[in-house]
């Protein structure tokens, strides 16, 4: 088994990854797949963090507007956000585009079918784990997906 995850910047930090992994976390389930999955969970937190400090050094901090002080010009619908002057606009784009494409390394294990075994998963969910989620002996199906008969009783 694969003792590291690698994944785009953009999956680790995409909505859809940090909602399931939350509810993998809140999923009561057997103490070593618990185990593992706090590993999991803490490292990609502090991986979270270090990609937004990342984000705010090499993207916010180059392209986002700034008053004559130099900081950041921030709208006030939203603190947090920035925005960027149309000259910069598509070289923002780009360079926004290639920093969601770099690639993260977790030093974990995977998770893998017998660690989620108790955790109610949709397909949905369980694609934006991408490689966060492992699968060791191909897709796992019901023990009587075989018997079509079972299927009409």
């Amino acid at each position: 088994m694969k003792m590291k995850v690698e994944m785009k910047y953009e999956d680790v930090m995409s909505y859809a990854f940090a909602q399931t992994l939350t509810k993998i976390v809140q999923t009561p389930m057997k103490i070593q797949a618990a185990k593992h999955v706090k590993l999991v969970a803490k490292l990609v937190e502090k991986l979270r963090k270090q990609i937004q400090d990342e984000f705010q050094k090499e993207i916010v901090d180059v392209y986002a507007i700034k008053n004559d002080e130099g900081k950041i010009v921030r709208p006030e619908h939203d603190p947090l956000g920035f925005d960027v002057t149309a000259e910069k606009k598509e070289e923002f784009t780009k360079a926004q585009t290639a920093f969601g494409e770099k690639i993260a390394t977790i030093q974990a294990p995977p998770l893998t079918v017998q660690t989620l075994q108790e955790v109610k998963i949709t397909g949905s969910e369980l694609e934006s784990l991408k490689e966060m989620f492992y699968e060791e002996e191909g897709p796992v199906l019901p023990p009587d997906v075989g018997n079509l008969r079972s299927l009409h009783n």
